[in-house]
């Protein structure tokens, strides 16, 4: 068989469709000039053979799908597109997918050569045609290029913005994306005629579109004039654009997601990215002005993959600060002003009050944020949701009981009291802190007795202060960081951090709040960094470092400087940050990374290690190797607090050496107290006498009027409890008697409790000892 090769159309053909012309197309005028192109133009092109035989058989066709109704002075772009749809639309018999594909290839380039033709070789063209001649780049024969083309999109749709040609569109709300070898070209319907909008959003196609958000985005940007009709004032320029603008269109495009639920990316979440976009023009090219003026919003929050879905569920962004009225929204985006020194930094904290069922405590839970002054914002915003389920607690008893609501009554918090009771000693503690602190702060409002708060008190549990990790183990740890180092920036700081965290008194939080002015001062040996810490808040303290630490500080500083030139204003102070993986252009905080990888080289090391670790027991490690090697060399322990960075108090709960006497009463009560703390008073036994008894003659309260009958306290961990030497007996028998009960309890979380008080009173027991002497004869 012959292979048919390349060729013109036979002359024959050529004579078959000057009669097919003749017959087909109606207006004279347009039928004289298409045999013109015809002639010059159509019958002297070269085809492949496959194309010449499908322009063979449909030729006829092509001539009624597209021309059959064309005059000149129908000639116009908009007339294109429409004749493109007809090409698409039209079924060309019974032909396979293929074969429909190539029909209409050669019938969109017949309709382009044409339409080239008459703008390059009309002398005296028509208005309408003079008009397309500054387009004449739109005259395109190529369609959008893809299997799935449109798949989704419905026919309004689709003939707007899914394909290259699209219906009802000017020329100049256009813009062509030019192909390479690769790819074919693409129309873009911008949908709005302002030159610099135009600009923005073509920017903004080539800066975010690929083939996975191709429908998606095009959508957004035929919509963003519809989009702007509620703002007053329509954006002339990049510097009309507000957070007032934004949330205008913010809700335009919510609207619009439901509307068209089966897009891959939501409209509003184009905008999102719309804006960040924005943000990184302005700053690239200097431009004075700030999107987000007078608001706490700004691109690295907006670039937060967790902003959109809290946005729409109605969370806003909130600076704490007391001196302003309380602000009225349901659902807070809290950013606090005292969280320097956490890894958290600026991270705000999610508060939902609309899950206070009561909306009078859900105000008064609002106020309690606002106002009080007893903890840090981060400690409220942590604790929140024990406050909100114990409000809710308190709604529902009162309204079960037909008791005045939002009245706090002793029956409620005793119910409040076996409610918890159940929980592990840590939750209920959790529970009862917040608690007490909320009815402390509404003390007066609500005419509560000082005593009735005073009866939720916490439960004893034994916290050692950390895990420190054995010398074996963190040998292990700091060969894989080491190993981490050689793998580019990210590994450098990880390295860099856990350095410092295990050899520093820098806590983590701390490390990840180093600004990069930080280094104020160095020497050969040594270096003097300015930190916020944990327990000052905003203000700043200086530290002395070996000079080897201050150089790996010097040394992150220097591996991110060109991340901090990419990040927002707002944490482009700080030394440890990245580029985040999931948002281009938007660089985040560092401190998640280190501690995903220091989880990642745990799990390998898992059947090398001794024990588990979390990252912040990396300052465990290094405190207990200070106050081993301090008590040691018999350093004060006020001093070797003051190295560790920890207060006296902690020094003498978490680290203090061990005496004889606590040996043994350890070994008679059969458990260890190194982190138990007490509170009572140690007086003579003439003092104790005049007190109210409390705990069956363990002791005496100094506090008139607590006793009461029909209640029972924890009086040990109270500070006006008081007991004397010459009860030693009582406590021991006590701990004798609670250790026959402890065996005697099959339920573990009642053996947990007893253990805790067994713990207590031998703490109690230690210190009697001391105040004698040592061990009893």
């Amino acid at each position: 068989m012959t292979k048919r090769k390349d060729d013109k159309l036979s002359k024959q053909v050529v004579t078959e469709f000057k009669v097919h012309i003749n017959n087909y197309l109606k207006d004279e005028e347009f039928k004289s000039l298409y045999l013109v192109f015809f002639e010059d133009i159509y019958s002297q092109q070269i085809f492949k053979a496959s194309d010449r035989f499908t322009v063979t058989k449909y030729f006829k066709d092509y001539l009624i799908t597209i021309f059959k109704n064309h005059s000149v002075k129908s000639i116009s772009w908009e007339q294109y597109c429409i004749s493109m749809k007809c090409i698409r639309v039209q079924k060309w018999e019974n032909e396979n997918s293929y074969g429909q594909k190539r029909i209409q290839k050669l019938a969109r380039k017949m309709l382009s050569d044409f339409y080239n033709f008459i703008l390059e070789n009309e002398s005296d063209n028509p208005k309408n045609i003079s008009e397309i001649k500054p387009f004449k780049e739109f005259l395109i024969w190529e369609e959008r290029n893809s299997s799935k083309m449109n798949y989704f999109l419905s026919d309004n749709i689709l003939d707007k913005i899914g394909t290259n040609f699209p219906l009802e569109s000017s020329p100049e709300q256009l813009h062509l994306i030019k192909c390479d070898e690769k790819s074919s070209p693409v129309i873009l319907n911008l949908n709005i005629n302002i030159v610099e909008i135009k600009n923005l959003l073509i920017g903004f196609y080539k800066n975010v579109s690929n083939g996975k958000k191709y429908n998606s985005i095009r959508q957004f940007i035929y919509l963003f004039r519809y989009s702007l009709l509620a703002v007053e004032k329509e954006p002339q320029s990049i510097t009309d654009f507000s957070f007032d603008v934004f949330k205008k269109q913010y809700r335009f495009y919510q609207k619009t997601n439901i509307i068209n639920p089966s897009v891959s990316t939501k409209f509003s979440n184009h905008l999102i990215h719309f804006y960040i976009y924005l943000c990184k023009i302005i700053k690239e090219q200097n431009i004075q002005h700030n999107i987000f003026n007078g608001t706490p919003y700004n691109a690295n929050t907006l670039g937060n993959i967790a902003f959109g879905p809290h946005y729409e569920k109605g969370y806003r962004l909130i600076t704490y600060n007391p001196l302003e009225v309380v602000p009225s929204q349901n659902r807070w985006l809290l950013i606090p002003s005292d969280s320097y020194a956490s890894s958290r930094k600026k991270m705000p904290f999610r508060i939902d009050f609309l899950k206070v069922k009561d909306k009078f405590l859900r105000n008064d839970l609002k106020s309690y944020i606002w106002h009080q002054s007893s903890k840090s914002i981060d400690s409220v915003a942590t604790g929140m949701y024990s406050i909100i389920e114990f409000l809710n607690f308190s709604f529902t008893y009162n309204l079960s009981n037909k008791k005045q609501i939002n009245y706090f009554t002793a029956d409620l918090l005793e119910q409040w009291r076996l409610f918890i009771g159940s929980k592990p000693a840590t939750t209920a503690n959790n529970y009862i802190k917040g608690c007490k602190s909320y009815l402390t702060f509404y003390r007066d409002k609500y005419q509560i007795p000082q005593l009735l708060i005073n009866s939720l008190s916490q439960r004893p549990i034994d916290f050692d202060g950390g895990n420190p990790m054995t010398k074996h183990d963190i040998t292990l740890f700091a060969k894989k960081f080491t190993e981490l180092k050689n793998e580019g920036i990210t590994g450098e700081l990880c390295y860099i951090i856990f350095n410092l965290a295990a050899t520093s008194k820098l806590r983590l939080g701390e490390i990840s709040a180093l600004e990069r002015s930080c280094i104020i001062e160095t020497s050969d040996e040594t270096g003097i960094i300015r930190y916020h810490t944990k327990t000052t808040g905003n203000q700043k303290m200086d530290l002395i470092l070996p000079i080897e630490k201050i150089n790996l500080i010097k040394e992150a500083i220097k591996i991110t400087e060109n991340i901090q030139s990419k990040a927002n204003k707002d944490i482009a102070k700080f030394i440890f940050l990245k580029e985040d993986q999931h948002r281009k252009d938007r660089i985040i905080e560092f401190s998640a990374t280190f501690e995903k990888n220091f989880r990642k080289i745990q799990k390998e090391l898992k059947e090398q290690l001794e024990g588990k670790y979390r990252p912040y027991d990396l300052r465990s490690t290094f405190i207990d190797n200070l106050y081993i090697e301090g008590l040691t060399d018999r350093l004060p322990t006020s001093l070797i607090a003051e190295l560790a960075g920890n207060g006296e108090h902690t020094a003498r709960r978490y680290y203090r050496k061990k005496t004889e006497t606590q040996d043994y009463a350890e070994m008679f009560a059969g458990v260890t107290i190194s982190g138990v703390d007490i509170y009572g008073n140690f007086l003579i036994e003439k003092e104790v006498e005049k007190l109210n008894p409390v705990e069956n003659g363990l002791g005496g309260c100094k506090l008139k009027g607590c006793i009461d009958d029909e209640e029972e306290y924890e009086c040990l961990i109270c500070h006006h409890f008081a007991t004397t030497t010459n009860r030693i007996n009582i406590f021991k028998k006590r701990i004798t008697k609670l250790n026959k009960l402890k065996e005697s309890t099959e339920s573990l979380q009642e053996q947990n409790k007893i253990i805790a008080l067994i713990k207590l009173h031998t703490a109690y027991y230690v210190k009697l000892l001391d105040k004698i002497g040592g061990e009893e004869n």
